[in-house]
């Protein structure tokens, strides 16, 4: 057992389950129901079989396959571990030295044993009854929310039970569409026009917000943060030299100073006038939609206060927390000492939705 420093943050589990076209409630499948299918799913699987791929068709999901890793649940508390294949070619993961010259950088093959799938963990808890989840990031930057959110909703359509068959129809407008026909628990047949959702969003706390659009006439500055991550050998050989204009341009810093990278942050001032708040409101939405537990970010800051910066990552509900736990020799944490954790935590876990 070894005491390893969390960083949780809270996200709403917007939408779970199977809707009408005009529905805003699930007809059925809470995400209770959700969790349940998915472990008796995955019983007696070989990791291979639990990849859930895209569909044919590309969509907002079309990222590498997802694998489902581990999945625990005690006392209304569940622990999902993912392993997300990364990159890689025959010859296998390429990476770059640390030390190698921007626009100079050789790149090494790392070999692949036989039968294995590069990748990395993420972890997981779910309050499914508050309909609440949280990402834990120990000391990987990503955190796979985008990648588990691909996931569920593939096994929602694909994989569940609850699926029958695909077939072409004709709806009330006289246009053919495919359809996935789904059983109602309710009733004895398929359902016509029901969708499969699982829509999430971070959770927002209210203050930060509200005294920003109070504030909206006195916010001259904003200041935005932006990551650029370079995850594939050929995004190396051709962002590269524009990354590196990039940073000459912000920093200044010749370019044979500049460091390597496989991912880099950048900061950004700019002198602003809301005539609105509306506009502010825009601004705000929009993070929240795309946000993540990551560097990206806006602040702004007030006539008058100029010493403070308000980030809209300060409405988030995160926290850290030092868990005991028990990892194996490449610092794969086990699942189940995790959820033991999360639920000798859980109130405090839970409480991040109020602190401010």
């Amino acid at each position: 057992m070894k005491n390893t420093e969390a960083n949780i943050t809270l996200y709403n589990i917007d939408r779970c389950g199977y809707f009408s076209r005009s529905s805003t409630e699930a007809l059925f499948c809470s995400p209770t129901d959700l969790l349940n299918e998915l472990k008796n799913w995955a019983q007696n699987k070989n990791l291979a079989e639990t990849a859930l791929h895209n569909s044919d068709d590309k969509n907002e999901y079309d990222i590498p396959p997802v694998y489902l890793f581990d999945i625990q649940n005690k006392d209304s508390v569940w622990i999902i571990s993912s392993w997300n294949e990364v990159p890689s070619t025959e010859a296998g993961v390429p990476s770059i030295s640390k030390t190698s010259k921007v626009g100079n950088a050789k790149i090494h093959s790392n070999q692949i044993v036989d039968n294995t799938i590069p990748g990395y963990p993420t972890y997981f808890c779910f309050f499914p009854e508050k309909k609440l989840f949280g990402t834990i990031c120990f000391k990987q930057r990503v955190n796979g929310q985008q990648g588990l959110k691909g996931y569920l909703n593939n096994f929602l359509t694909y994989k569940n039970d609850r699926y029958i068959q695909k077939e072409i129809k004709t709806d009330s407008d006289g246009i053919e569409c495919t359809i996935n026909n789904y059983i109602n628990p309710y009733g004895d047949t398929p359902e016509d026009f029901i969708y499969p959702r699982y829509e999430t969003k971070l959770y927002k706390k209210q203050g930060n917000e509200k005294f920003l659009l109070r504030n909206v006439s006195k916010i001259n500055k904003i200041i935005t943060r932006k990551t650029i991550t370079i995850e594939h050998d050929s995004e190396v050989q051709n962002l590269q030299s524009k990354v590196s204009t990039a940073l000459r341009f912000l920093t200044g810093i010749p370019e044979e100073s500049l460091p390597n990278f496989q991912s880099q942050r950048f900061e950004s001032i700019f002198d602003i006038y809301f005539e609105t708040p509306s506009k502010l409101q825009s601004i705000i939405n929009s993070w929240y939609d795309q946000a993540n537990d990551t560097y990206n970010d806006y602040g702004f800051k007030l006539t008058g206060d100029s010493q403070n910066i308000h980030w809209l990552s300060s409405s988030m509900a995160k926290n850290k927390f030092l868990f005991n736990l028990s990892l194996d020799e490449n610092g794969i944490v086990s699942a189940e000492s995790l959820l033991q954790e999360v639920i000798r935590y859980k109130e405090q876990i839970l409480r991040l939705q109020y602190e401010k």
